[in-house]
C-alpha cells in the first residue's frame, strides 16, 4: 500500500490537480520523508523530478 500511497503522492507534487489530490492525502513532507525512506521509489523519483 505504501508504494501505491508514495506513488499518488509523488504524482500529486508534479500535478497538484484536485483529482490527484483525492487520490493522496499525504503531505508533501511526509512524500519526502518517504521517498528517503523507500529505497525502491528513489529510481522512480528520479525519473519524474531531477536531483
Amino acid at each position: 500500500m505504501k508504494t501505491l500511497e508514495f506513488t499518488c503522492g509523488g504524482l500529486l507534487t508534479l500535478w497538484p490537480t484536485p483529482e490527484v489530490r483525492q487520490c493522496s492525502g499525504i503531505s508533501l513532507i511526509q512524500i519526502r520523508l518517504n521517498a528517503q525512506q523507500t529505497d525502491r521509489l528513489k529510481p522512480l523519483i528520479g525519473a519524474f523530478v531531477p536531483s
